[in-house]
């Protein structure tokens, strides 16, 4: 119904201005059905409607008051203040121009509680800030992109990534992650401490030569395992360093495999390294044993090869004084029994451990928080094993175990006897096995390999035994697994 009255309003003004012949009348006309136009949706014909009667009346208050409403209408206030200005400049009334201040103020933007707020209070806001969030924060307004990039504390950490693609050797994206790192670094001054970097820029003949002299604490590089070695080499001149991560890319490993190949270089001087991780990188040399006994991080990728395995063990872990130990990689998934340490390794603080069983026993742990093993093929090492959960068993709170398919239940059960603390169960299957059939005796349970479903069973009451295993448990997570059914979860929790 109004979209009826409207068309018949359009025509009839549509009629008087094709029979009216007076330039004001006609531009009010105009604007009129200007209005017709822009409440009904029709900005194009609005907005012509509007400037044929600018036109005719570009000297008439009203008509540019009238104009300036109808921008209004149209959601363009910028173009309504403008028309508002020229108003007050063609002698208005002082009615006139006190309508018009009122529509100006009225047409002013409201001014956010943000922008009252001191710029240094602000900048101090925009530091909890992460670096990626710092880019659409500058796209806000003028005012916060130019105390972003002015501000140079807030530029303490640099991650510079490749466009999106495959990395390539191509100049223009060479040229692009060199002039964006020159471009941060000027920014961040002398505060930059924290700096990612990754291909091509880092496969590059020393990319450090477009840097000036940093003090970094934290530097992350993914390169060519060709670069790793000049990558290492450079770190250690870094006499702030604490954290150093490289990783290297796997998809370019030729024949022989680089492990077979030169080792890292002996560094010339040695940072106040605490947190060190390699990721399928060259071999470490025995002069590197030094470097990793005053790490509290060592977290170690070896990809496919076993001898690089074998070499961190027998080199690096008996004098490591580490929080944290990660060892992993592929060759963990098919690891052997190795040969037992010269001496057994004795880790007085070590509180987080992510290894294979068979890699690192035997060991004495006191303070042991968090263990991530892998318990196959510990047949052999039963004792072993249950003197370091015995040694644990009041300070270990979380432990993530990986099942295989040589997993026995009778050693996941007597782990979880000794634990007593234990408040975080993850279970991660590594190899799908079948499950036992239903209704096992405790006995044949416990002869059979270890899945998901056996290992809630261990830990429900009355299920395979009336001992409840692991009193404080809080949180069991279950990784690549689907056999698991919620009525058993739910069984477990009401039994607990």
């Amino acid at each position: 119904m109004a979209g009826e009255t409207t068309q018949r309003a359009l025509r009839r003004v549509t009629q008087s201005l094709d029979t009216e012949k007076n330039t004001k009348k006609r531009a009010l006309l105009y604007l009129q059905r200007a209005l017709y136009y822009a409440t009904s949706q029709d900005s194009k014909h609005a907005l012509r409607d509007t400037r044929e009667a600018m036109r005719l009346a570009s000297s008439d208050v009203d008509a540019l008051t009238r104009a300036a409403h109808i921008f209004t209408v149209l959601n363009m206030p910028e173009k309504a203040v403008r028309v508002l200005d020229a108003a007050l400049h063609r002698a208005p009334t002082d009615s006139q121009a006190q309508h018009i201040h009122s529509l100006r103020i009225a047409l002013q933007p409201r001014e956010s509680a943000l922008h009252r707020l001191p710029v240094e209070l602000m900048v101090h806001v925009f530091g909890y800030l992460s670096f990626a969030s710092l880019f659409p924060c500058m796209q806000v307004c003028r005012a916060w992109r130019r105390w972003i990039t002015r501000h140079s504390p807030l530029w303490h950490t640099i991650h510079v990534k490749a466009a999106s693609g495959p990395p390539s050797a191509d100049p223009v994206v060479l040229r692009a992650q060199s002039d964006t790192l020159k471009t941060f670094v000027s920014r961040s001054t002398r505060h930059l401490s924290h700096l990612s970097l990754t291909p091509p820029l880092t496969n590059m003949d020393r990319p450090w030569r477009i840097l000036p002299y940093l003090r970094l604490t934290s530097l992350y590089i993914e390169c060519d395992y060709t670069r790793a070695a000049a990558w290492f080499a450079w770190a250690m001149q870094l006499p702030k360093l604490h954290q150093l991560t490289i990783q290297c890319t796997a998809s370019k490993f030729t024949s022989p495999h680089p492990w077979l190949g030169s080792p890292m270089p002996v560094p010339t001087a040695t940072p106040p390294l605490t947190h060190l991780s390699l990721f399928q990188t060259p071999p470490l040399r025995e002069e590197h044993a030094s470097l990793c006994s005053h790490l509290h991080s060592f977290v170690y990728d070896a990809g496919p090869s076993m001898q690089a395995l074998q070499d961190v063990r027998e080199r690096a872990m008996p004098i490591i004084t580490s929080i944290c130990l990660d060892l992993g990689g592929g060759a963990l998934r098919s690891l052997p029994t190795v040969p037992n340490l010269s001496s057994q390794p004795m880790f007085p603080y070590l509180e987080i451990l992510k290894a294979p069983w068979t890699l690192v026993w035997p060991l004495l742990t006191p303070h042991l928080r968090v263990w991530e093993c892998q318990l196959a093929g510990a047949g052999t090492t039963t004792y072993a094993l249950m003197e370091l959960v015995h040694a644990t068993r009041t300070t270990l709170e979380e432990w993530n175990i990986r099942l295989t398919s040589d997993t026995r239940t009778q050693i996941v059960d007597d782990v979880l006897a000794q634990c007593t603390n234990l408040h975080t169960l993850r279970i991660y299957v590594d190899e799908a096995t079948v499950d036992p059939p239903g209704l096992l005796t405790p006995a044949a349970a416990m002869a059979s390999v270890c899945t998901p479903a056996l290992l809630l069973q261990l830990l429900t009451p009355g299920a395979l035994h009336h001992q409840v295993r692991c009193p404080k448990l809080q949180r069991i997570e279950i990784h690549n697994d689907t056999s698991v059914r919620g009525r058993e979860l739910m069984e477990m929790h009401g039994k607990r």
